[in-house]
């Protein structure tokens, strides 16, 4: 038993660690009609999900970032709140099938990129 809570501890330290890391810092930019909150590595590179909303707080952008470079799901939505485009990345190329719809949610083109 007491060897179990030595290894709890092991592994919370480990968490910790590994938390700071990988520490990221988060900014928060308000613009007149919209804000956005943006991550940041510690070389002040773009790095993980990126929002933006726009005056009503709808989301209205979602984007991912791999210290600098796009790279995973990109969603952009209407002010509506009815999503507009979903793209993909993998280390800065377009990948995937990237959709479009209109703003009443009919899609309306897609396009598969390798």
């Amino acid at each position: 038993m007491r060897n179990m809570g030595f290894k709890v501890l092991i592994i919370i330290v480990v968490l910790m660690v590994s938390i700071t890391i990988d520490a990221q810092e988060i900014q928060v930019v308000e613009n007149q009609n919209s804000w956005e909150e943006l991550q940041y590595d510690k070389q002040g590179e773009l790095h993980g999900k990126c929002l933006a909303w726009n005056a009503d707080s709808v989301l209205i952008a979602e984007a991912n970032y791999l210290h600098g470079v796009k790279h995973g799901m990109w969603r952009i939505w209407y002010d509506n709140g009815q999503l507009a485009y979903q793209m993909y990345y993998s280390m800065g190329r377009k990948v995937g099938t990237w959709k479009y719809w209109n703003e009443k949610g009919v899609l309306i083109n897609k396009k598969k990129y390798m």
